[in-house]
């Protein structure tokens, strides 16, 4: 048997090429797949990043309406449920900041912190507050009204610029994360 290296060769000729088009149509299809995929982790994380953050914008501005109404306005609670339904926003926000801690960097964590912090001032008030005839005693320890009248409570107009310095910062930092500047246009 006698082999013909004309036939061969253009055997080989022919084939080249279209080994060729098939491993490039290979790897094109590779790429696209690992672009598919980043395409999808980055809509899955970004929804979740502004998910997590409009959460937090929420129940910074609930609370903030909450406090003041509480604590610079004229409004008392006046049952447990009423209190519950207060410390329920409070508990909401802890959350909510710390869930969002990882999409924000060390300043605006800085002004979240910053608007905790005058909440907590502000709980402080509200918590003093508190009339003696509620039923608390049922939730809170025996010594709940010699307690209370202990707190170190802050001055109204102090607290206020407090809570309203913070609010502002903590939601300024909030907007660009949630409206960027390219949004806007």
């Amino acid at each position: 048997m006698v082999l013909d290296w004309g036939n061969i060769i253009y055997v080989l000729i022919g084939a080249v090429p279209a080994l060729i088009v098939r491993t490039i149509d290979s790897c094109i299809e590779v790429k696209r797949i690992k672009l598919d995929e980043k395409k999808w982790q980055s809509k899955y994380f970004l929804e979740e990043k502004n998910r997590i953050l409009r959460n937090l914008h929420k129940s910074i501005a609930v609370l903030y309406y909450s406090t003041v109404s509480y604590v610079l306005g004229d409004v008392k609670i006046k049952n447990i449920e009423e209190y519950n339904e207060y410390k329920s926003q409070y508990s909401s926000f802890k959350i909510n900041k710390d869930l969002a801690k990882i999409y924000l960097n060390e300043i605006e964590n800085s002004k979240i912190s910053e608007f905790f912090t005058a909440l907590d001032y502000a709980q402080n008030n509200i918590y003093a507050d508190l009339s003696d005839d509620l039923d608390f005693k049922k939730y809170y320890p025996d010594d709940f009204i010699e307690n209370r009248k202990k707190i170190n409570t802050t001055n109204k107009n102090e607290l206020n610029n407090m809570l309203r310095s913070s609010y502002d910062k903590a939601l300024e930092c909030l907007i660009d994360k949630l409206n960027p500047e390219y949004l806007r246009k």
